[in-house]
């Protein structure tokens, strides 16, 4: 499935962009752009939803009838193998950032970069501390992979119950989740699924996780459906979004629900999308993606610290480099940093 690989590189990018939007938005008059990079924050929910599937879809044979301490302990390793060593080589290089600022005189945010926090990330449990306080200091979208590796270490058994679940069960625990989320969200007077993210990531992580991991155990039902009939659920899924997302501001209504419609209406059938998604360039890019999300911020602070003069906005070469050099730099962390890593890990730490 290199078209799903494809399409979280093009997630990544939007988040790359999202971060950068105070600068982005002040050289586009383009509406639709405008709503798109505004809304691009919402490319970390795909994420999840995305990863609950292609897990669910690696992992089917290996946790739905029989869970095996052996397996469970492998499968862990290879997910901290992928995530954690590109994690502590950029949160390490974040040092540099306060040590500059300390150098050259300048005040060092003492909660931002405090040492607390950086163990706290060191150790991915930011979102486990239920608070407000630490999912935004250092590396800050590295609160999305202290949520995933939660999601991971319960994975094995969800998928093993799920598997003697009916359908209308797993309809259900999916929908129960979202409900939840929905009401804690509406208690804490939020309008958006990317607002608390301290008291309210992880169960948002969770339950698109199990959104995904849903779209998976029904996706191997759809080819008893039409093609026709799949196709046109597809359109459906992509109406419903464009409108949801243009009238109901509370999105945390129907986010987890329409991404996952829309996943599985997606990869139902094959078409000329999968097609144009399998290109050589996008897969890499989605090789890439990973690096690209964790990298962008680090590079966003960097340029904003050395080329963008306080509360100024910055210039399209700016921005160009910040692009630019994201992307540099991730080509090279994949290359040298997460391929290497993950697979001396995963050798040295699997058990035979």
């Amino acid at each position: 499935m290199n078209y799903l690989t494809s399409l979280r590189g093009f997630a990544a990018i939007l988040v790359v962009l999202y971060h950068f939007k105070s600068h982005l938005l002040h050289y586009i008059n383009f509406n639709p752009l405008v709503a798109i990079i505004e809304n691009s924050y919402l490319a970390v929910d795909f994420f999840f939803v995305l990863s609950g599937f292609i897990l669910s879809y690696k992992y089917n044979a290996t946790f739905s009838y029989i869970l095996k301490w052996k397996d469970f302990f492998n499968f862990l390793v290879k997910r901290v193998a992928r995530i954690a060593p590109l994690h502590i080589f950029i949160l390490i290089s974040f040092l540099l950032i306060p040590v500059a600022h300390l150098l050259t005189g300048r005040p060092v945010d003492q909660v931002y970069y405090g040492v607390e926090a950086f163990f706290i990330k060191l150790f991915l449990i930011d979102t486990w501390v239920i608070n407000e306080r630490y999912w935004s200091t250092w590396n800050t979208p590295s609160w999305t992979i202290s949520a995933e590796l939660f999601a991971y270490l319960l994975l094995p058994f969800i998928m093993f119950t799920m598997k003697k679940w009916s359908i209308f069960l797993r309809l259900l625990f999916c929908c129960s989740l979202c409900f939840l989320l929905a009401i804690l969200h509406i208690q804490k007077g939020s309008n958006v699924i990317g607002n608390y993210i301290g008291t309210l990531g992880l169960l948002r992580c969770f339950t698109e996780f199990n959104c995904g991991i849903l779209v998976y155990l029904i996706s191997t039902r759809m080819s008893s459906i039409k093609i026709n009939t799949r196709i046109g659920l597809f359109i459906l899924a992509i109406v419903l979004l464009l409108i949801a997302m243009s009238s109901i501001p509370e999105n945390f209504l129907y986010i987890p629900i329409l991404f996952s419609f829309l996943l599985l209406t997606f990869i139902s059938f094959e078409n000329t999308i999968h097609n144009f998604l399998s290109y050589k360039p996008f897969v890499f890019l989605g090789d890439i993606s990973y690096s690209i999300y964790l990298n962008h911020y680090f590079v966003k602070a960097m340029v904003t610290m050395l080329l963008i003069p306080q509360d100024q906005i910055a210039t399209v070469k700016v921005i160009f480099i910040y692009i630019f050099f994201t992307i540099l730099l991730s080509v090279f962390t994949f290359k040298f940093i997460e391929v290497p890593s993950r697979k001396w890990l995963t050798k040295k730490g699997s058990l035979k």
